[in-house]
């Protein structure tokens, strides 16, 4: 069961990303710690009820990590007739709800980056926005375009659609999770170099309180990327060594642009 955990984690990463448009919120103070409260509670009743439903259903060495969500609903509602067409709706459905969770997630993470080159801290392509819409489209292009690649690339590593899937997911929720292990600890960092800058929101409990919060944080954040490389129990030494290969290309080129980045502002 521990290889769940990082899964777990997983869901519930990327509150972080609504900070990114507090210039456009009417009161960012009140509102971001309210949505990251309710987020988590309805996160956590959502996952709490799915899972709950789909293990009453299927026995658990019967789930499949790709097509569990349909082989349960078959289960429930029949594969012929209306049970079978009802089946594919919401299939459809389901589709879509991950499509759509991929596209805000993106929005977000395109955001910062656009963010973050109109300081200076990466290459000017990503700043260029939408003519109309404002949007970081530049960003955009460069995100889907990395994507392509990547999706091409592991699929010719993988053995089928569910190694193919759990490949993916394990190389691109760690690179997702290695960057809160220093946003936790410049947490700290700043609560200490600048404590009278005023800030929107602060966690309570003092520096005491704040040292026990991001060391729990950050030993979550380290369970997660350890799990999502080795599975308790075996050891994959070729799908730890892709998994790893991509993270390792990916700060690379991440480095790269930054370095890149600095140098076109020192000129």
């Amino acid at each position: 069961s521990l290889a769940f955990l990082p899964v777990i984690v997983y869901n519930f990463m990327g509150f972080e990303l609504m900070s990114g448009a507090s210039a456009e919120m009417k009161n960012p103070a009140r509102d971001v710690p309210v949505t990251i409260a309710v987020s988590g509670i309805l996160i956590a009743a959502f996952y709490l009820f799915a899972t709950i439903g789909i293990l009453i259903a299927l026995p658990l060495d019967e789930i499949d990590l790709v097509s569990g969500i349909v082989d349960t609903l078959r289960v429930l509602l029949g594969e012929g007739g209306a049970g079978g067409a009802f089946v594919v709706a919401l299939g459809l459905m389901a589709l879509y709800s991950f499509l759509a969770n991929m596209v805000t997630w993106t929005m977000g993470a395109n955001r910062s980056a656009a963010e973050a080159a109109l300081d200076g801290n990466l290459p000017p392509m990503f700043s260029r926005l939408h003519a109309v819409h404002k949007t970081p489209a530049s960003a955009a292009i460069v995100t889907g375009v990395v994507t392509t690649v990547v999706i091409v690339i592991y699929g010719f590593l993988a053995a089928d659609a569910e190694d193919l899937f759990w490949t993916l997911f394990a190389f691109s929720s760690i690179v997702f999770l290695l960057p809160y292990l220093a946003m936790f600890a410049a947490f700290l960092k700043l609560r200490n170099s600048d404590p009278s800058t005023p800030r929107p929101y602060r966690v309570p409990g003092g520096k005491g309180g704040a040292v026990v919060l991001a060391v729990i944080c950050m030993l979550f954040i380290l369970q997660a990327v350890v799990f999502f490389i080795y599975t308790p129990g075996e050891f994959d030494m070729i799908y730890a060594a892709s998994v790893v290969a991509g993270v390792v290309v990916t700060l690379i080129i991440g480095e790269g642009l930054v370095r890149w980045a600095e140098r076109k502002r020192a000129g």
